[in-house]
């Protein structure tokens, strides 16, 4: 069964994978479960990927570090695979 997390690559999957463990297991455990996130599930997960990238992006030039730059990147891949209705 393909589910939500297939659409990264394995790079990309496991930083997503530790977000969610650390922030919200349950969330994990649903998405490894679906194959199409409702939209509660994509809603929360752009939140909590949105907050994780802005504590990787700061002083002096607000450019994100290494990790920011993967978070970018989840985000962006999320969010075209998964678009929000709101």
């Amino acid at each position: 069964m393909t589910t939500s997390l297939d659409i990264f690559e394995p790079n990309h999957r496991e930083l997503f994978m530790s977000v969610l463990e650390v922030r919200d297991q349950e969330l994990l455990a649903s998405l490894g479960d679906t194959a199409d996130p409702t939209e509660d599930q994509r809603r929360r997960v752009l939140e909590i990927l949105s907050e994780e990238f802005t504590r990787h992006v700061g002083p002096p030039d607000w450019e994100p570090d290494e990790r920011g730059k993967v978070l970018d990147d989840i985000l962006g891949i999320f969010l075209l695979r998964f678009p929000s209705a709101s």
